[in-house]
């Protein structure tokens, strides 16, 4: 049986913390689980300051007296450390949000995890695996798997834990502030219970929160702005009158009629007065948006660090990933959530980075990433394969939506928060009403050799992407076009290879002698499948 130190009146003793130092078949691997921390399924819930342990391993593994976690023993009950896999591969296209699903298995031959199944779930609880030298410290393991368990199951011979990454911490509200209907800043009835609006980036024309009806009151974002660039009623642009300082001064303002006075350095406020009944009507703005810590965002990179780590408390990045793409992608986008948007941060990091062709999501590590899709040409590759570590390579379509190629591609910038075509006052010209009644400008690329080479060359939607400026959008569209211009395959390929070396978008070479990689060939990594029992990898990467 296996050991664990009791808890004072736990009977049983639930495991708060579960360490399990992975060994693999040469002394050279090994591997550290951590379950932490468990509940008591119908009882009671153990405080993660309690300190209850259980540890196994693949063989008999003993931490050394000056480790952090020093002498234990880890009982050998370890099967198989871990299989995880992880894609941006979709039925049609890339995928702009990633998430990662794994397993691990454990000897459970003895009954040793029989109680732990009755008793108590691990759902929710994180789940840590190290590699190291058997031979050597426990303190220098290193990170290959840092996520959480989903469940698990027990048959007679073995133990399944169900693993995946971290994305569960973005499946939170991207707003999870609401009013609360005590009047002025807090809104009336009407807006109860509703969200705050967030603005990110230049937004233009968007619908902002009506607070409150006697001061004429509105907010367009939870927090202090950059700017309110301009204020509209039926479509007609006020004067912009004074900043003030402080929320109080906002209120107690006598705003000139016709104008509109902001508080944009405290919580995106401001008020309105209206020369006379005909100008009142439909309200929206334009904003300059979030400038929390007094730090304005308006790059993909920025938006997303905001929103995963001011929001959905994401502590840990991988920092290098986000210097990549702010460098790659300087553009300025925008992104607005407004009082009827129940979206969480999964769905908001995806509508931007979807606009730069990028995705989102969390390493096998732990720490979350973003990237850029790009050729494999321009990278360099980290990893060589030939015909020593293919097991087995397939030829595979590309997605249905670049297999045949676009001949043209259309990007959104610019976008229209709030479509007005009627109730618009006379004074409106018609080159706002036109703007006012299309969601987005559109930014065209388009290559007729493509479609002499490829005569079911495809023309696709419109990508709605959320860049500010045209040029931007024209030279994603440009970028897009001639990324899957030139004739690409899809490789699904076996190797037998250390895992846990290969990262999504990572460039490697491939040498087969068959199709067009005799010579070689540089490959883009797109999904990854790592089994640490027996040394397999499985890739899929185009190029």
């Amino acid at each position: 049986m296996l050991g664990h130190e009791p808890i004072a009146g736990v009977p049983n003793a639930a495991v708060s913390e579960w360490r399990a130092h992975l060994v693999g078949r040469a002394t050279v691997d090994a591997f550290r689980v951590r379950f932490e921390p468990l509940e008591l399924m119908g009882s009671a819930t153990l405080s993660s300051g309690m300190d209850n342990k259980l540890y196994a391993a693949t063989t008999d593994y003993i931490s050394r007296p000056t480790d952090r976690i020093a002498n234990r023993l880890f009982i050998g009950t370890v099967r198989k450390a871990i299989r995880f896999q992880r894609s941006i591969v979709g039925a049609g296209d890339f995928l702009s949000y990633t998430f990662g699903l794994g397993e691990m298995e454990l000897i459970n031959a003895e009954q040793d995890y029989d109680y732990l199944i009755r008793e108590y779930a691990i759902d929710g609880r994180r789940v840590t695996v190290k590699l190291g030298d058997a031979n050597g410290p426990y303190d220098a393991f290193g990170t290959i798997f840092d996520g959480t368990a989903t469940g698990w199951h027990v048959d007679e011979d073995s133990l399944f834990v169900d693993l995946r990454d971290f994305g569960y911490q973005l499946e939170v509200p991207a707003q999870p502030n609401t009013y609360g209907g005590e009047g002025d800043t807090d809104g009336g009835e009407n807006i109860k219970g509703k969200r705050k609006p967030r603005a990110f980036g230049y937004c233009r024309n968007v619908t902002p929160a009506f607070l409150e009806p006697q001061k004429l009151l509105y907010q367009v974002n939870d927090g202090p702005v950059e700017e309110i660039v301009a204020v509209y009623a039926r479509g007609v642009s006020l004067t912009k009158g004074v900043d003030h300082a402080t929320v109080a001064q906002l209120l107690s303002a006598d705003v000139v009629e016709g104008r509109f006075d902001t508080c944009e350095a405290v919580d995106g406020l401001f008020r309105i007065s209206f020369a006379n009944d005909a100008e009142k009507g439909a309200i929206t703005c334009d904003v300059r948006g979030d400038k929390s810590g007094g730090v304005y965002v308006e790059t993909a990179d920025q938006i997303v660090r905001r929103l995963a780590t001011e929001t959905a408390e994401v502590e840990r990045l991988q920092e290098n990933a986000f210097t990549r793409v702010a460098a790659m992608q300087p553009a300025p986008v925008n992104l607005y959530i407004g009082p009827d948007d129940d979206i969480d941060v999964a769905d908001a990091c995806r509508a931007v980075m979807s606009s730069i062709g990028g995705w989102v999501g969390f390493r096998r590590n732990g720490y979350l990433e973003i990237g850029v899709l790009q050729a494999p040409e321009d990278g360099s590759p980290i990893a060589s394969y030939d015909r020593i570590e293919i097991i087995e390579i397939i030829r595979q379509r590309l997605p249905d939506n670049i297999d045949p190629p676009p001949w043209r591609r259309r990007v959104g910038y610019a976008r229209n928060w709030t479509l007005q075509d009627g109730d618009l006052a006379g004074s409106v010209t018609d080159e706002r009403r036109a703007f006012l009644k299309e969601e987005y400008r559109v930014a065209e690329a388009k290559d007729d050799r493509i479609k002499t080479n490829h005569p079911q060359a495809q023309d696709p939607d419109l990508l709605e992407a959320a860049f500010d400026e045209e040029a931007d959008a024209l030279d994603e569209a440009q970028r897009l076009l001639v990324l899957w211009r030139r004739t690409r395959s899809l490789y699904s390929i076996r190797l037998k290879t250390q895992p846990f070396l290969l990262n999504l978008g990572d460039v490697i070479r491939i040498t087969y002698p068959r199709w067009d990689l005799g010579a070689g060939k540089l490959l883009r990594v797109v999904s990854l499948d790592e089994d640490s029992e027996d040394n397999i990898v499985e890739v899929e990467a185009f190029g």
